[in-house]
C-alpha cells in the first residue's frame, strides 16, 4: 500500500486508487513534518518580542529565564 498525502490518495497493491479528505492545515503540517511545538517555534521571534514588551509593561510578573 502507498499513501500519497500530496494527492490525498491511497494506492492499493492491485493499483486501485482511493481518495481521502484531510484538512488543508493538517496536510500542510504533515508534509512539512511539523507538530504543534514546531509550529509555535516558527513564531519564536514574535513571542520573544511580546515577552519583552510584557516585561516592560508589567515588571512585577515573573519573566522567563533567558539563555
Amino acid at each position: 500500500m502507498t499513501i500519497d498525502l500530496g494527492a490525498q490518495a491511497v494506492l492499493a497493491p492491485d493499483g486501485t486508487r482511493h481518495g481521502f479528505e484531510i484538512s488543508a492545515l493538517r496536510k500542510e503540517r504533515l508534509l512539512r513534518g511539523l507538530d504543534d511545538v514546531a509550529v509555535t517555534l516558527e513564531h519564536e521571534e514574535a513571542i520573544a518580542d511580546y515577552e519583552a514588551r510584557r516585561a516592560d509593561r508589567r515588571p512585577w510578573l515573573p519573566t522567563p529565564q533567558r539563555e
